[in-house]
């Protein structure tokens, strides 16, 4: 498998299951990437960022079983009905680990009820023929976005399904500018409470790239 490792550290070293497989310098053929190539193997592979032999950051990868299900989040669970404002709910394909599940990519349906609308639906695959103002749409890497608007106060309830998987339920509250007082947690609902990831509610490559260090092909051969 090819491995692309994100950082501006001076070198990175690979530990697949619990050893060491490589490490390489950082920018030798282009910069802030560090390149590998390695037989694909399950398990968890760690990416370690070392500066001047200093470990200085560190993520990891850990391969998702077969066991699939939809993982709903919302970036917040009331908000106020004003010109511009919006929902985003982030929609991942997660094991009973909560590990992403990014090799197995499918069409995924929103459906809105109550006083909203679907503003758009889409993913961050560079190239695609489908549409973002559609119900549906399909994961890339494991997750697809949608944005929901509020159109006056009240009860939203956002259902979110997938083939072969159980639908999830999320919902909103709309509420004027004087019923809006304190923000709600964020929402984040699942089949079951799923533990967080240990890569951050982001996904792997997100936190990476706080970290300086990012790892990219570890669940494909």
């Amino acid at each position: 498998m090819i491995l692309e490792v994100y950082s501006d550290a001076d070198e990175i070293e690979l530990r697949l299951n619990g050893r060491t497989v490589a490490r390489n310098p950082v920018g030798s053929h282009r910069a802030f990437v560090a390149d590998f190539e390695l037989p694909y193997e399950k398990g968890e592979l760690t990416a370690i960022a070392l500066m001047g032999g200093t470990e200085v950051s560190r993520t990891e990868l850990r391969s998702a079983s077969e066991d699939i299900m939809l993982d709903v989040r919302l970036d917040k669970s009331v908000i106020e009905l004003r010109d511009g404002a919006l929902v985003f709910a982030e929609i991942e394909l997660r094991d009973r680990d909560g590990n992403l599940v990014n090799d197995a990519d499918r069409p995924v349906t929103v459906a809105v009820s109550g006083p909203g609308s679907l503003a758009a639906l889409g993913s961050g695959r560079p190239a695609t023929t489908e549409r973002f103002d559609e119900e549906t749409h399909g994961t890339y890497d494991g997750r697809v976005l949608a944005i929901i608007r509020p159109d006056a106060p009240g009860h939203v309830e956002i259902t979110v399904s997938a083939a072969g998987l159980p639908a999830v339920i999320v919902s909103v509250e709309v509420q004027t500018p004087a019923e809006t007082s304190v923000q709600a947690p964020p929402v984040r609902r699942t089949l079951q409470q799923l533990p967080d990831s240990p890569n951050g509610p982001l996904g792997d490559f997100a936190e990476a790239f706080e970290m300086t260090t990012a790892v990219r092909g570890m669940d494909a051969p």
